[in-house]
């Protein structure tokens, strides 16, 4: 008997056990953020019967390191290389694809359609127009270069954006073949 009072008060119990309030409140960025912890400016949030809130994991890191704004169409858009940095000695050996050089850039607005990003090394353009923020350029020579990128519309070639200049120093290591010792004479 005591095993089905103990059974029936736990069924009962369940709905109640259930159920957590759900409160609603505006943070610092302007971004509503929902907790089942009151917050002091926090009011709760009411679900109907037969309404239900499916929750999904959220990245607390921002995306591509874009700014959070409560509207991206409102910025203007920036384009900036990362990699190479400013100043740097990039060394490559002979066999290592020919003085190849790996670019990465960072834009804080999305791509739209027809949008694309042409390099320019040296001041001259460098290779066909990309639509990624990272690409290869390869065999320069060894010394100092410059590096900028170009946001352009692919269609009319308007400029949008261009990205900070970097300067670099391309060093390539030859491998020299050992000079022939000379043999003392007899």
């Amino acid at each position: 008997m005591f095993k089905q009072i103990f059974l029936f008060l736990v069924i009962i119990s369940i709905p109640i056990i259930g159920h957590a309030a759900i409160y609603r409140y505006l943070n610092s960025q302007g971004n509503y953020v929902y907790s089942d912890k009151p917050h002091p400016n926090a009011t709760e949030v009411h679900i109907k019967k037969g309404q239900s809130m499916s929750w999904r994991p959220v990245s607390t890191q921002p995306l591509l390191n874009k700014p959070i704004t409560p509207s991206a169409k409102s910025l203007q858009p920036k384009l900036t290389i990362t990699s190479p940095t400013e100043n740097q000695y990039i060394h490559t050996e002979e066999g290592e694809a020919k003085g190849a050089l790996d670019v990465a850039a960072n834009l804080n607005v999305d791509f739209e359609a027809g949008q694309v990003i042409q390099a320019y090394l040296d001041e001259k353009s460098y290779g066909k127009p990309q639509t990624t923020l990272t690409f290869k350029l390869y065999k320069l020579f060894r010394g100092t270069h410059t590096l900028q990128l170009q946001l352009r519309n692919q269609a009319s070639g308007k400029e949008i954006v261009r990205s900070n200049v970097v300067k670099f120093y391309m060093h390539r290591n030859i491998a020299r073949p050992s000079p022939t010792p000379i043999q003392p004479e007899d």
